[in-house]
């Protein structure tokens, strides 16, 4: 007779069971909606390099190719996580009568069992999507999601590209990922508090801190990379707490997540500095210079503070 372990057995049996309670719990009324995953992609799941864009690299190591024929206009397909200054002219690459781009693509490593977290917590009924947001264009994505995504069965079409970020008043770089755009439970409706943002750009979360669960950059190279672990880690433990109201997940993760607290208030800080323009005697290029010192100092520290967790049903 086969022999199956009590773990074996765990790892059958709880989801099961943990789906049959969450239908349970809302036929009385009690359960928490589903947390809406909402995704960046480039320098937080993968890292392209683009011609014209990212700084020539020939020993980038790269997962596989893929190749863009753009429109007449040369549209960038993605843009690097650091901001230009202002007085950067177009990138190479970028002039009318570009047509064609081979792009090389790294995926950070445990992708696949993140992918496969989402898979499992999705049939759990404890999570809903995911989304992707992003300042790609949507050429760019399509052609990286056939190779990453390819039956379609982690995104779909839930896509939210450049044309749905919030571009901030000149000469500020940045744009804002406005969380009230990504449709929320079986209504579509603007609920940010239910979604969590992983994100690698703390500009992007300006107006939605506390949505935001921030990732170093992904940048490549690094095959000791744990970051994916701990986003799942996290999100295990926000789904897990029983504190607050059901469904503010954003708040959960506010509450539960060493640091988050004040480093909402440092890009709350940021946002009022970027809802004006460079204050006299500073240049453009030094005011932005400035405030994006001052983000990726906010990120780090928060970031360095996330105890170490292990993923729920994972023995690594």
């Amino acid at each position: 007779m086969l022999q199956v372990g009590p773990k074996a057995l765990r790892q059958a049996t709880v989801p099961r069971l943990r789906a049959c309670f969450q239908r349970f719990q809302g036929l009385h009324g009690a359960a928490k909606p589903p947390l809406v995953l909402v995704l960046d992609v480039d320098e937080t799941l993968w890292r392209s390099h683009v011609p014209g864009v990212h700084r020539t690299n020939k020993d980038f190591e790269h997962d596989f190719k893929v190749e863009l024929h753009l429109d007449e206009n040369g549209e960038q397909p993605t843009s690097t996580t650091e901001p230009a200054s202002s007085s950067d002219g177009p990138a190479e690459g970028a002039a009318e009568g570009v047509v064609h781009k081979e792009i090389r693509v790294a995926l950070r490593p445990g992708l696949d069992n993140f992918f496969e977290w989402i898979r499992r917590r999705r049939s759990e009924g404890v999570i809903e999507g995911p989304w992707i947001f992003t300042q790609g264009s949507t050429v760019y994505l399509d052609a990286v999601k056939a190779k990453v995504d390819p039956t379609g069965d982690i995104f779909g079409d839930r896509i939210l590209c450049r044309g749905a970020c919030t571009p901030l008043q000149r000469p500020w770089p940045w744009v804002k990922k406005d969380m009230t755009k990504v449709p929320c439970g079986e209504d579509g409706g603007a609920h940010p508090e239910r979604a969590i943002l992983v994100e690698n750009n703390p500009m992007s979360g300006l107006g939605h801190p506390n949505c935001l669960l921030m990732v170093h950059d992904w940048v490549g190279g690094n095959k000791f990379d744990r970051e994916l672990k701990r986003v799942m880690a996290t999100l295990d433990a926000v789904l897990d707490d029983t504190s607050g109201e059901p469904g503010d997940y954003a708040r959960t993760l506010r509450d539960i997540t060493p640091g988050h607290a004040d480093f909402a208030k440092d890009l709350e800080h940021l946002h009022e500095c970027v809802s004006v323009a460079p204050p006299k005697g500073k240049t453009a290029n030094q005011a932005i210079k400035e405030v994006w010192i001052k983000a990726v100092k906010a990120k780090t520290r928060l970031i360095e503070q996330q105890p170490r967790r292990k993923p729920r049903d994972s023995g690594k």
